[in-house]
């Protein structure tokens, strides 16, 4: 697998141009809660994890997952952002994350080919496409667990459900998956990039 580096993105051969006409960014039939997170720039340098906490191996961190591309969209915000894209008129926007410490299924990217169909990339082509993979991890103990969550988010009996479908098709398993209902300031996440097939931390 090819390197994503902080200091710069290595180029990375993108799928032809006649295939794919836009990346798609609403949940949809192929959609999962993480399909649609933050693709809302310049290089920024960032510091990673500033509270002392996040550096203790005790501090159990889920992941919000998602590309280079994206990467330095969120930087140049500052914040990793909520999200509302697909969600019902009385939901409130989450802010996704996932205890998988591997990768998170439902965050792979979903293209829009010249034909109009809708294509799941694979966790190698999103990566290729999205110029790398990028995660955030923040401490479990203060996001709020899946079980939990469709109420305090408002989420419906029915979307949850169809959630729950969505993820369990893309081999997610949903008792991974926790929430923040409002923003993160980036220096306040640990921030990984892949490198070959392992997470690095900078």
């Amino acid at each position: 697998m090819q390197s994503f580096h902080s200091t710069g993105v290595k180029p990375s051969q993108q799928p032809p141009v006649n295939r794919v006409t836009q990346i798609y960014t609403g949940r949809g039939e192929t959609g999962g809660p993480f399909a649609d997170s933050q693709d809302r720039g310049n290089q920024v340098n960032v510091q990673s994890g500033k509270h002392s906490e996040f550096r203790e191996e005790s501090c159990q961190l889920a992941w919000h997952y998602t590309t280079g591309t994206n990467f330095f969209k969120i930087v140049e915000t500052g914040f990793l952002l909520t999200t509302d894209a697909g969600i019902g008129p009385h939901e409130i926007p989450v802010l996704w994350f996932s205890r998988n410490q591997v990768w998170e299924p439902t965050s792979r990217k979903a293209v829009i080919n010249s034909d109009g169909t809708l294509k799941k990339l694979t966790k190698r082509e999103t990566f290729e496409l999205g110029k790398g993979l990028v995660r955030f991890g923040f401490p479990e103990a203060l996001l709020v667990p899946w079980k939990n969550l469709p109420k305090q988010a408002q989420i419906s009996y029915t979307n949850a459900r169809a959630l729950e479908t969505r993820g369990h098709a893309q081999g997610a398993n949903p008792a991974d998956w926790m929430g923040n209902l409002s923003k993160i300031p980036i220096n306040e996440l640990v921030i990984e990039v892949m490198e070959e097939s392992s997470w690095v931390r900078i």
